[in-house]
């Protein structure tokens, strides 16, 4: 729009990073890759009984702790590509609670809890020795030089440290005094 007699042509292009005087242009495939390049928190899981020790058909309880190193929602990552200030915003997708017998909850958004207010519980059938985890999947938005957030249109799944939880076999015994 407006007048155009002023302007110069200086070649003829599809990219406009070419034209002469252009400054690089941030692409969406180097925000996507700055996103998962992020440090990320990790989740870990405490259970409840403590001591991640609990009984066959007892509910036992979980609850996501996010370790202090790295990114989790809501904190923001700054970056510098091609000289633009890029900021990453995590946003929590899901969690996906792997329970180590062979079932799994989620996707939820849920973070658990402790008893008897806790969200997430599992009853194991067997005894034995269970390596549970929780992966966390984390959207994110972006901006530039401090513009507005938009949407990051990918998700990256973060696998958390395994927490071993021991199922022991309680057994009743009627005792005469």
């Amino acid at each position: 729009t407006g007048d155009v007699s002023t302007w110069q042509q200086v070649g003829v292009t599809c990219w406009a990073d070419a034209a002469p005087g252009s400054k690089p242009r941030v692409t969406m495939a180097m925000i996507i890759n700055a996103f998962r390049d992020t440090p990320w928190a990790k989740t870990h899981v405490t259970t409840q009984p403590a001591g991640n020790v609990t009984l066959v058909g007892l509910d036992t309880y979980y609850q996501v702790t996010w370790s202090a190193a790295g990114y989790q929602p809501d904190e923001i990552d700054t970056v510098d590509l091609l000289g633009y200030h890029v900021q990453i915003r995590p946003k929590l997708d899901h969690f996906t609670y792997i329970f180590g017998d062979g079932d799994t909850f989620g996707p939820t958004t849920y973070p658990g809890g402790v008893y008897p207010t806790g969200t997430i519980t599992h009853q194991y059938l067997t005894p034995g020795t269970n390596h549970t985890r929780v992966d966390t999947t984390l959207g994110a938005d972006f901006r530039i030089n401090a513009g507005p957030w938009a949407p990051i249109p990918d998700t990256i799944t973060v696998p958390g440290p395994t927490t071993t939880v021991t199922v022991h076999t309680a057994t009743a015994r009627l005792v005469n005094h």
